[in-house]
């Protein structure tokens, strides 16, 4: 069983140095995020499958850092949606109540810019591909 210090340097470093994934799972949230705001109604299933996908790539990362608490997890939960969303009625999304919506935001607000595990030292080379001074993954 790793330490617990072990465990956040591992996160520290997959944080930064997957970045980029990180950016272009941004990319993909705000394009969705715009396209519904625009009045794109995907079918509840189609959406609950799509978020399957993200926790994936959580669980493939986290395998890749040799983290299999993480992998298992995320691979679990992943797995668990996509039964799930076979259950799910295939009626199209309709606007959520005024509460959801403000709470939603909010949470998509605060997950967009919560950096915990970044190298703060140097935030304006985040994402440009080049080498931070992070610890190295768990090997």
């Amino acid at each position: 069983m790793p330490r617990p210090q072990e465990v956040l340097t591992s996160l520290a470093a997959i944080a930064n140095d997957a970045f980029s994934w990180a950016v272009a799972w941004h990319i993909i949230v705000a394009t969705s995020l715009l396209a519904a705001a625009l009045g794109w109604r995907p079918s509840r299933r189609a959406v609950t499958f799509l978020s399957c996908v993200p926790l994936a790539s959580v669980s493939a990362v986290a395998w890749i850092y040799e983290n299999p608490f993480n992998g298992s997890v995320f691979a679990l939960l992943a797995v668990t949606l996509a039964v799930l969303a076979t259950r799910i009625p295939n009626s199209r999304l309709s606007r959520p109540p005024p509460w959801a919506f403000v709470l939603g935001t909010q949470l998509i607000a605060f997950a967009w810019v919560y950096p915990h595990f970044l190298d703060r030292s140097r935030p304006a080379r985040w994402g440009l591909g080049t080498r931070r001074a992070c610890p190295s993954p768990i090997r």
